[in-house]
């Protein structure tokens, strides 16, 4: 169960610096993709850093993203990564050629640097283990990463439309973001992993932190403006729990549906008032349905546990 603590430190402590990182970065430079990325990047990291904190101090948080042990450790470094192709458009006169290019391969990356060495794709293979059953054949492991890393470059597409047609009502995505990853921290949690639920927790600290104070400027972008950073740990996130943890294929799939709709672009065409009505449908829909499927999953489970304690220890 949540404590105080995680609460504090997963939630408050990494909102807090959202909105202060979004702050000074909006007065030192009144860039608006610069004030959001602060503001997010400042929250998932800091955030990821203050749960570990909790185990094995400060110190020891700090070193495991420039030495991680775990799949969860490399979320940070990815987080962080996930600027760079923004930052490569003004390099050159191939610039913004070379951003998408950084895009391609890093949701490629993803999949396969969180996976590696697990039991998918472990690093040794040992002959006449059960675990090695599970272990995929080049062909699934080029199926599986690269199925992820285009669904994921797709949704980091999908965003970045945005910022060439932001359309109106752009505090629309400020919220839903927000909405969107609490219900998937919510759909992780019923899932079996309160450790993914609170990484998805200071992602949706970091985003409703940055919005309150983007709101309040009237800045006019909303969180796609982060796209990467915010498509990347989402993404991360779901990857882990779905092949660690017992987040289903489906669930994880509406919940990156409910994503790319809270991000996507407007639609030109349509009057301001019915964008916003059909944004919201298309989010909250697959949302409602991915929390509902946990739900009854959640509550099956529970009632087999009542009715047989000793299920877990049959051999």
């Amino acid at each position: 169960m949540f404590e105080l603590s995680d609460i504090l430190l997963g939630g408050l402590f990494p909102a807090f610096i959202a909105m202060v990182a979004l702050s000074v970065a909006w007065k030192l430079t009144h860039c608006t993709v610069t004030a959001w990325t602060a503001g997010v990047v400042a929250g998932i990291v800091v955030g990821h850093w203050t749960l570990d904190s909790q185990q094995i101090g400060i110190a020891a948080a700090l070193a495991k993203t420039l030495d991680p042990a775990e799949a969860r450790d490399w979320l940070p470094l990815a987080t962080l990564l996930a600027i760079v192709p923004a930052a490569l458009t003004d390099l050159s006169k191939y610039g913004h050629l070379l951003a998408w290019l950084g895009r391609a391969v890093l949701c490629l990356l993803l999949p396969w640097r969180l996976l590696a060495g697990s039991v998918y794709l472990p690093q040794t293979t040992l002959p006449g283990l059960d675990l090695n059953a599970r272990t995929w054949s080049s062909i699934e492991a080029v199926g599986w990463i690269g199925g992820i890393g285009a669904t994921v470059f797709l949704v980091w597409i999908l965003a970045e439309s945005s910022n060439k047609r932001p359309g109106a009502h752009p505090w629309l995505r400020s919220v839903l973001a927000p909405v969107v990853t609490v219900g998937a921290a919510v759909t992780v949690a019923m899932s079996g992993s309160f450790t993914y639920a609170q990484l998805l927790g200071v992602l949706t600290a970091a985003l409703a932190g940055s919005a309150v104070v983007a709101i309040i400027l009237r800045l006019q972008r909303g969180p796609e403006a982060t796209a990467g950073a915010v498509i990347i740990t989402f993404g991360g996130v779901l990857v882990t729990a779905h092949f660690y943890s017992d987040l289903k294929f489906l669930h994880a799939v509406l919940l990156l549906t409910a994503l790319a709709a809270a991000l996507a672009p407007a639609v030109p065409t349509v009057s301001p008032r019915a964008q916003s009505a059909m944004r919201c449908v298309l989010c909250l829909a697959p949302l409602a349905i991915a929390i509902l499927l946990a739900a009854i999953d959640f509550s099956a489970a529970q009632a087999e546990l009542q009715s047989n304690p000793y299920h877990n220890f049959q051999p």
